[in-house]
């Protein structure tokens, strides 16, 4: 009468192929993720690098009124002083998923005007 013999896992064995899987499902994570890092902004497909648009006010409807969304655009104020300014420009004007130069009087990004602005809560 033969015994019959199990086949034996060695515990390393057990170990690398757990290991294995849990690297392939850790591959395939950082492989999706990187994609998803990659993908363009839905604006992209209408970003024109070939025009420039320079504005010296920071207003929306006077810098909507010579811009068009996805342009560069360049700020450059008439004159110096408030710093705020160029914040306050990229705020309202500029693609923020995109670089964004500035200066402390100068901004130069794409252009995406904002849909609204919330005023603050009065006290």
């Amino acid at each position: 009468m033969a015994l019959y013999n199990k086949p034996t896992i060695h515990p390393r064995s057990a170990l690398k192929v757990a290991s294995g899987i849990g690297l392939g499902f850790v591959l395939a994570g950082i492989h999706l993720a990187s994609n998803i890092a990659r993908a363009e902004p839905a604006v992209s497909s209408s970003l024109d690098q070939q025009h420039l648009c320079r504005v010296t006010v920071w207003e929306l409807d006077k810098v909507a009124a010579q811009c068009q969304p996805g342009q560069k655009v360049l700020f450059l104020p008439k004159s110096f002083g408030d710093q705020h300014i160029p914040g306050v420009f990229a705020a309202l004007h500029c693609d923020l998923r995109y670089s964004v130069a500035m200066t402390q009087g100068a901004v130069a990004c794409i252009y995406l005007p904002v849909k609204r602005v919330t005023a603050p809560p009065r006290n």
